[in-house]
């Protein structure tokens, strides 16, 4: 399981690199068949195979890649592939309707286990009007990652990232499709290896869920959101999972984007939302009632999803794990 690209020449031949999960990287390069096909010797997933493929026309007019690769020993188990073209560039730009500013949001399936991280995968990015999608945010665990990738034919995205320390893979299929409550949507299977010492040192596979949205600057006196009015102590934080899973705090979230909390004995709280690409960060800091105990500092992070009406992210604890965080409009 990874990430494959293969580039072919006007002149027949093509060359290629294969990208695995666990972190190998590959490359390969030949020439063309007359018969449209080509084979190539790979040591892919630890053991010496042949990556074949076909050149096929699709009903759309473009040609495709298919093919798998298959293990020289153990002819039973294989790996197969099909890649679409990147159709969009500098003489042939990507309609106006996919080119802006979006947001991403991928929740992680548990929030009640604490040996496995609970806050959502994020990522704010944009399109370019040559077709190039780049992202960046965090994965659940709290770790930075960043992508870029060409929208290919029938508008869709692979997503293949290792995020920051490269213990974790997040590798997917993005498709772009205006529905009711997103612009783009796909599944992430989301894989991170046994780390000891790390917080979080077990080994997961998980499958998530993707969707993002379009994202819109609001003018200087609105919220990105219409369901969160323009007022004091207009918003309520919170927590799901991690070390303040259950608790929630009133807040004020204002058009410059300040989101502004009074503070009390027992915690101070405060966080920016950037207008311009639709992600907020702060900090949660709690004192603990033991006298001389150092204070506790959760990092708050995340997104609005503007087409679902969601504003949801992350909160990272030291020492302690990360939560999902939620901002939703005070009762």
């Amino acid at each position: 399981v990874g990430h494959l690209t293969i580039t072919v020449t006007e002149n027949g031949y093509y060359s290629g690199q294969l990208k695995g999960s666990a972190g190998f990287k590959r490359f390969f390069n030949g020439e063309i068949q007359p018969n449209y096909s080509a084979s190539n010797p790979v040591n892919a997933y630890k053991k010496d195979s042949t990556l074949v493929f076909q050149l096929e026309k699709a009903a759309s007019g473009y040609y495709r890649l298919a093919g798998n690769i298959q293990p020289l020993v153990d002819n039973g188990k294989h790996q197969s592939f099909k890649l679409f073209k990147a159709v969009y560039g500098n003489a042939k730009r990507i309609p106006r309707k996919f080119r802006g500013r979006y947001t991403l949001l991928a929740p992680f399936p548990m929030t009640s286990d604490l040996d496995l991280p609970a806050g959502d995968v994020f990522a704010c990015g944009a399109v370019s009007r040559v077709g190039q999608f780049k992202l960046y945010g965090y994965s659940s665990s709290g770790s930075k990652f960043s992508y870029a990738s060409p929208v290919l034919e029938t508008n869709r995205v692979p997503f293949f990232t290792r995020p920051e320390g490269f213990r974790e893979t997040l590798l997917g299929d993005v498709r772009f499709r205006n529905k009711e409550t997103s612009d783009f949507w796909g599944s992430i299977r989301y894989t991170r290896k046994t780390t000891n010492g790390a917080y979080y040192s077990d080994k997961f596979v998980k499958g998530l869920s993707l969707e993002g949205s379009r994202y819109r600057r609001p003018s200087t006196d609105e919220l990105p959101l219409n369901s969160f009015s323009v007022a004091d102590n207009n918003a309520v934080a919170e927590f799901v999972g991690g070390v303040f899973d259950g608790g929630r705090y009133s807040l004020t979230w204002n058009a410059d984007g300040s989101m502004e909390t009074t503070s009390t004995a027992i915690y101070s709280a405060s966080a920016t939302f950037n207008n311009k690409n639709g992600q907020f960060s702060g900090k949660y800091i709690v004192t603990p009632s033991n006298e001389g105990a150092p204070d506790v500092t959760t990092y708050l992070r995340g997104v609005v999803l503007q087409k679902k009406g969601v504003v949801s992210g992350q909160a990272e604890t030291e020492d302690n794990g990360v939560g999902r965080y939620s901002i939703v409009p005070a009762p």
